[in-house]
């Protein structure tokens, strides 16, 4: 199943300044798992290196390589890149920005999330204001609490980012399109950068919380942001009764 079919879109009640969506996912639970296991593989590789290793070894034992030398074993840490595929995947292929680069590729340590913006997507239009789009992302199926949490922090998280005077994943990424041939893209990345608190480019942002039917109800986003300042901010909810299951079947 394509990541594009899988959910479907309704509007819940919206905080301050905001628009809030609950994302229900189509089909058996199991329909996009094969979309998933290709996406979080990419999360660990060069981009440069994927198709030639996977044209080599094949994508089961490639994938089998990564579960024992790359992914991390800390749960957190493999919970945080699950949500942050996820929610790349619906930046990427529902909403049209190109990601040109994931968060966990340029990760330090093996067992700790890399620090920086959970996902950075760009539209490049041959005319008019470019496009950012920096989208926070949690996955929290345990407790309610813990879930309630997790949107507080998205949710500050996000506001000091767009608040910032820089956002500094923008100058990575700006690097990056140097040292694959890309200029035109280095440059139009790196006027972001430089001017981001400016107008000279369209700024977008989001929080995306992927959890449990039996811990969301479709109040919380409104409830939990009430003093959100961020105009036209979205916040996206995935609600799956077999989250936990799809995690874990990932992960295998």
């Amino acid at each position: 199943m394509q990541f594009k079919n899988w959910l479907k879109p309704t509007r819940i009640p919206d905080p301050p300044k905001a628009t809030a969506t609950r994302l229900d996912p189509t089909g058996k639970t199991m329909d996009i798992l094969p979309t998933l296991k290709t996406e979080l593989a990419k999360c660990y590789l060069n981009p440069a290196d994927y198709e030639d290793l996977i044209s080599a070894g094949g994508f089961k034992k490639v994938y089998e390589v990564l579960k024992k030398k790359h992914f991390p074993k800390d749960d957190k840490t493999k919970r945080g890149v699950f949500g942050e595929t996820i929610s790349m995947l619906w930046v990427r292929d529902v909403l049209g920005y190109e990601v040109p680069f994931l968060k966990r590729q340029w990760a330090m340590q093996r067992e700790r999330p890399q620090l920086g913006e959970d996902v950075v997507g760009f539209v490049f239009p041959q005319s008019g204001k470019d496009k950012l789009m920096i989208v926070e992302a949690k996955f929290y199926a345990s407790t309610k609490s813990n879930l309630e949490g997790a949107i507080d922090q998205a949710h500050k998280t996000i506001t000091k980012c767009m608040k910032a005077s820089q956002c500094y994943t923008l100058y990575h990424i700006s690097t990056f399109f140097h040292y694959s041939g890309k200029d035109d893209l280095r440059k139009r990345v790196l006027a972001m950068f430089n001017h981001y608190k400016g107008k000279k480019f369209e700024k977008n942002s989001g929080v995306f919380v992927i959890t449990s039917d039996a811990l969301w109800t479709d109040s919380m986003f409104k409830e939990k942001m009430k003093g959100n300042t961020i105009t036209d901010l979205n916040c996206w909810g995935v609600v799956h009764a077999d989250i936990n299951l799809l995690y874990e079947e990932v992960h295998k």
